[in-house]
This record gives structure tokens, sequence and C-alpha cells, in this order.
């Protein structure tokens, strides 16, 4: 809620501007709850023992290894589609992959880019949002591309020196680190502690890109 009328929307069509992923017709896998006998399965294919995890910090280890033998390419891809979606389209709290296993079980990467990776994504970062609210933890963050409200909302800031060809929609697409740090220095009103629930922004008003961009979360 930025105040007034303008509310950030976040949706498929939002989140494809701002990453140029798939948005496609076709629904992608999604993390299960019952993923015991996939991971089992994705074990026995990966050489690892039942008894141990699959860290996902190993998942690139594992990836090198298996593209040096050209009989387990089909095993590389799944494991790079598994990357995808444990640290990019959906990554969650774990440090080992659970929920993820079932996703890539008929993994094809030619299907990928006819998949709706764009609303996997908005209701990924739906959940967490959901999870983080009951939680109460003080630093329990939020995973997931939870940085597409951030992109989101430096988009619609109404700041005139921006250079003419970045004001193309949506802005934040063609900006780099640096504009958007600058963006956001510039948009501070207070910065406090280390808690960043202390800062506050909004000294930059919204432009009127906002109606166009937003309507509602939920």
């Amino acid at each position: 809620d930025l105040g007034g009328t303008h509310v950030l929307e976040l949706n498929a069509d939002v989140i494809e501007k701002l990453f140029a992923l798939p948005n496609g017709d076709d629904s992608p896998p999604r993390p299960s709850d019952d993923y015991g006998a996939g991971l089992v399965k994705l074990k026995d294919e990966l050489r690892i023992p039942r008894n141990k995890d699959i860290k996902t910090d190993e998942l690139r280890n594992i990836l090198s290894q298996l593209v040096d033998d050209p009989l387990r390419d089909g095993l590389a891809l799944k494991v790079f589609g598994l990357i995808l979606y444990n640290k990019f389209f959906c990554p969650g709290y774990s440090l080992r992959v659970k929920k993820e296993a079932t996703m890539i079980e008929d993994f094809d990467i030619v299907k990928l880019k006819n998949m709706q990776i764009c609303q996997l994504i908005v209701d990924e970062l739906r959940l967490a949002i959901e999870a983080w609210q009951k939680a109460g933890a003080d630093w329990r963050a939020l995973p997931g591309c939870v940085i597409a409200p951030v992109l989101a909302y430096l988009d619609c800031l109404d700041h005139r020196s921006i250079n003419r060809k970045d004001k193309r929609y949506p802005r934040a697409i063609y900006m780099d680190p640096r504009k958007l740090m600058k963006l956001a220095n510039l948009d501070i009103l207070k910065k406090g502690g280390p808690d960043p629930r202390s800062w506050i922004f909004g000294k930059l008003s919204v432009s009127s890109l906002v109606a166009s961009f937003v309507v509602q979360f939920f």
C-alpha cells in the first residue's frame, strides 16, 4: 500500500516485465510436501546414499561432475532444473533438497519456455509472505523473489533526473545496481538501526505510471 489509491500489484505480467521469465500457458510443477519417494529416486539417480542429504550448496558441484559424463546429460539437465527451482524460482529456508525433488521428475528444458513460471513465482511469494506473517520471529527472512516488490516500488518513483530512455515502462529493467541504489538513497526519509523495519522511505513522489502498474497483490 503506497497510500491514497496507489497499491502495488505483483502479478505474472509484472514479474515477466521485471525478470523476462517464461509466462506461458502450461502449469509448472509445484513444491510438494509428499516428496519422500521422489527424493529417494533422485538420490538413487545421483548415486547419493539414501541416509545422506542433498545439500543445496552442493548442487553446482554435482552439476559440474555430471556434465563431464556424456552418458549422464539427461541427469545433468535435471539437476540444472533443480537449481532453477530450488535457488531461484521458489527457494525456501531449507539447506537441503526436499519439496523440490518431485518438481524435476519429468523435467524437460524445452517445455520450460511454455510454462507459467511468472505465476509460480507470484504464488510462492504469496505463500512466503503468509508464512512470515504467522511466524512472529523478528529476523525470519522471506524466501523467494522478494526483490520483485522492491523493483516494482523503485520503478514507480518519480525522479526527474533519470535519463529519458530509462523512463520506458517498466524502467527498472533498464536500471543497473548503481541507478537503483541512487533511487533508494534519494527516497529514504530515515535510516534507523540494523533492523530494516526501522527505516522509513517515501521522500520521492510516486509517478503516474503506478495507475497502470498496480491494483492489488492478493
